[in-house]
């Protein structure tokens, strides 16, 4: 906990210590301090090590998270473009679907969650006329696989 907050709440601290304090004052003092307290360590995306959570390199493997992390905001934002070029020949099915999958791809891309979907929008990207920006947001897409989280729609146990 941090010393401004423990300091802010020593004279409830000390009351509790002397029973003075109801049992929901030090529930709500409890989530109070919870909520407060920042995490102190983070696993690595690349070795699983645990790091610091302030840094961007891990000092186990020497990956630097912020590569994930621009590899996917540019490979979603060239899927996207892809995705728009091929929007003036959506007559075509094919081209309304390709253009349709790489625009909702790119968007899963840039918020780094669903990485399947994420991949299905760069081969839509890839397969429509935007081919030249397509090819490389799949690859970027793939490259960045491990700053992705998982999608959580499904119930937990």
């Amino acid at each position: 906990m941090h010393s401004s907050v423990r300091e802010s709440f020593k004279p409830c601290l000390g009351q509790a210590h002397r029973g003075i304090l109801t049992r929901l004052d030090m529930v709500t003092l409890a989530i109070l301090t919870s909520v407060v307290e920042e995490p102190t360590l983070r696993k690595c995306e690349k070795c699983g090590e645990l790091i610091d959570a302030r840094a961007f390199v891990c000092i186990h493997c020497g990956y630097d998270i912020r590569v994930g992390w621009t590899l996917a905001i540019v490979g979603g934002s060239l899927a996207i473009c892809a995705g728009a070029l091929s929007y003036p020949f959506w007559p075509t099915a094919f081209l309304a679907t390709t253009s349709i999958l790489a625009i909702v791809g790119g968007a899963f891309t840039l918020c780094r969650r669903g990485f399947p979907i994420a991949v299905a929008g760069g081969v839509g990207a890839a397969l429509g006329l935007g081919f030249y920006l397509g090819v490389p947001a799949l690859v970027m897409i793939i490259l960045a696989r491990r700053s992705f989280r998982p999608l959580g729609l499904g119930r937990k146990r």
